[in-house]
């Protein structure tokens, strides 16, 4: 048959392929909540010279690369910057990098299950190559998600209204000619890039979950048959 497109869907009966289906879901799950979230936290300036209360926003988007931004307010009618300390776009682009390569790479091993199974199921090298595939996927996820989760860690601690006017930004913004005192404001909403390391975790079993039915494939587990079939009686004799 060649490599003739010969669409079947045998392999979704199958844990390789029906995992496969899981591994495209759960992988836009992932990097879609990272890439999409919008949150912020802020804090309340109070003004001199009898002014009021003035509500600085700190909106928090990926890459959450924070260091390279700054935040603009109003004291009465003086402007003034705010700014934020904190690098975590590395944790996140690898997460959002892992997530995509998966989609891409599942997606197209699906693909070739659909139509090109029956040369999968001849050329043991397709069937290595996918194994090895799923073992670096596999790893890409712990990695990824251990890491995005330290760097939530940090996120959620630099964005929290209390600890940001300690440090040296907010001591710095609230210490200035016209402003008289800082307090905590709005704080800011990490449930859903809670659920997104959650998720990143799920991903890392799904895949690591899949190596074992890949390998029964390959032909360290299922070696390949003797074309020329078992020795007869009187081959033996002889």
């Amino acid at each position: 048959m060649g490599f003739t497109p010969h669409f079947t869907i045998e392999p979704l009966k199958e844990p390789r392929g029906f995992i496969k289906c899981l591994q495209i879901f759960f992988a836009i799950i992932a990097f879609s909540i990272v890439v999409n979230y919008d949150g912020s936290f802020s804090i309340k300036a109070s003004c001199k010279d009898g002014g009021g209360p003035t509500e600085v926003n700190f909106p928090l988007h990926y890459p959450f690369q924070f260091d390279h931004l700054s935040f603009a307010a109003k004291c009465r009618n003086t402007y003034l910057d705010a700014h934020m300390s904190g690098n975590f776009a590395s944790d996140a682009k690898f997460f959002v990098f892992t997530g995509v390569l998966s989609m891409l790479l599942a997606a197209g091993v699906l693909v070739a299950y659909l139509l090109f199974d029956h040369v999968y199921q001849e050329n043991r090298k397709l069937v290595i190559a996918d194994f090895v595939l799923a073992v670096i996927l596999a790893a890409f996820w712990l990695a990824g998600s251990s890491a995005w989760a330290n760097g939530l860690s940090g996120i959620s601690s630099v964005a929290d209204p209390t600890e940001y006017i300690g440090t040296r930004n907010g001591n710095e913004f609230c210490s200035t000619a016209v402003v008289e005192s800082c307090t905590p404001g709005k704080e800011a909403s990490f449930s859903s890039l809670t659920v997104s390391v959650l998720i990143g975790f799920i991903n890392f079993i799904l895949w690591s979950g899949n190596l074992w039915f890949l390998y029964k494939e390959t032909p360290w587990f299922k070696p390949v048959a003797d074309p020329k079939g078992p020795p007869s009686q009187q081959d033996q004799i002889s």
